[in-house]
């Protein structure tokens, strides 16, 4: 459960690599409990940002604080990393040759009942005997490096695209353990990924990071309806741009916020078999993408994209559109 209690707060951050500024001016914040998610393209910024949340990176200006206390970075430590944060790379690795046990147990110092509460909401009790670099899978690897950095009780783990080299069923098992440990130990939580799929169903809050800079800041319901422009509408999948004027003859309601420019998801618009002459498009490909159909359509000389469970026309078959506004966010 969220609380109001500030965790993170970073201010003003700004970051310059050689060739030219990696962030401007990043202000965010994160509450205790909040799972918090950071999404952008390769190069947008992320990772720089969670290396000087970690304290693994000095800001060049700005600063971010934890529990009220600045983060500082290797120019004023000399082992760098903030004692209350930790940091899983997606480029993690495990030490070589160690069985798993010692190489948990090097550093280690909760009691014995705590490190087997903590390595079993790991899901790698079973896997203490084998060696670090043999017998494991890529998914078993990292809740061991994720079990690694949990015995020193952090209360925020920054988790770098932690979905991205696992397949389907790796994820679940992910997902699972980081819903154990929230409710186990306490910990908060905050991710960044280039593929907000895996964000979506988890994050309470969403930042759109873009050339260093951010340009949204919302719940994923409104990020994902309400995409502030084409940059933030592609990275949570397709989507249709229509003129003011097309958005309401289409069935969209007229407001004082009509942007010149709206853009609409395809599973907002729906194909009737008749309708008013202004509507008629025509199919012109239809795409069968597992949990649903996706239509390509010819509309007004415009290629627009609808979305249905079923397949009830076929492809040269006229079709009038109308489209709906986005359903109410559940609580």
């Amino acid at each position: 459960m969220t609380t109001t209690e500030t965790l993170l707060h970073v201010q003003n951050v700004s970051h310059r690599h050689p060739h030219g500024f990696a962030l401007h001016n990043i202000a965010m914040e994160q509450s205790m409990g909040q799972h918090l998610a950071i999404v952008g393209e390769s190069g947008s910024g992320k990772t720089t940002l969670l290396k000087i949340i970690a304290g693994l990176l000095d800001a060049d200006d700005g600063e971010a604080t934890f529990l009220g206390k600045k983060i500082t970075g290797p120019l004023y430590n000399l082992l760098p990393g903030h004692k209350g944060i930790a940091y899983l790379s997606q480029h993690f690795e495990l030490r070589n040759n160690y069985i798993v046990a010692d190489y948990l147990d090097y550093g280690n110092t909760l009691k014995a009942m705590e490190t087997e509460a903590l390595l079993s909401a790991c899901g790698i009790t079973h896997l203490l005997s084998r060696k670090t670099n043999s017998g494991l899978s890529g998914g078993e690897k990292q809740r061991i490096a994720l079990a690694k950095l949990l015995l020193t009780q952090p209360k925020l783990l920054l988790l770098d695209e932690p979905f991205t080299n696992l397949d389907y069923e790796h994820k679940k098992v992910l997902e699972e353990t980081l819903r154990r440990l929230e409710s186990g130990f306490g910990i908060s939580y905050l991710m960044v990924s280039h593929d907000p799929r895996d964000l979506m169903p988890w994050a309470d809050k969403v930042i759109v990071l873009h050339n260093g800079s951010i340009i949204q800041i919302g719940k994923p319901h409104e990020v994902f309806y309400q995409p502030t422009d084409t940059y933030t509408a592609a990275l949570f999948g397709p989507y249709n741009v229509l003129n003011s004027a097309d958005a309401l003859l289409l069935g969209l309601p007229k407001t004082d916020t009509l942007a010149e420019n709206v853009i609409l998801r395809p599973s907002l618009l729906s194909m009737d078999a008749d309708g008013p002459e202004a509507l008629k498009a025509v199919i012109t490909a239809i795409s069968f993408m597992g949990h649903y159909y996706a239509y390509s359509l010819l509309w007004r000389n415009k290629a627009i994209q609808a979305f249905a469970l079923i397949r009830q026309f076929a492809p040269g078959e006229t079709v009038f559109l109308r489209a709906t506004t986005p359903p109410a966010e559940m609580l």
